[in-house]
């Protein structure tokens, strides 16, 4: 499997704040495709973009999504 520029490994996404995308071209907030097996999404506030909150696309491996608020 080609991995380049797909991996998102063990990735960490927590406490943020993510407001008001797509008003010049990327529209989720969060967009995963790819390799994203042990992904974590938690304790995020998502509100006021274009277009989806979490985006997956094709996603292969587990993620954990938890404490959020969209």
């Amino acid at each position: 499997m080609d991995r380049v520029g797909k991996t998102a490994e063990h990735l960490q996404i927590k406490d943020n704040l993510i407001i008001g995308n797509g008003l010049t071209g990327i529209s989720n907030a969060i967009h995963l495709e790819g390799f994203i097996d042990g992904t974590e999404i938690d304790s995020n506030l998502i509100c006021g973009n274009d277009g989806s909150g979490i985006y997956l696309f094709k996603p292969d491996g587990v993620t954990n999504i938890k404490r959020r608020s969209i």
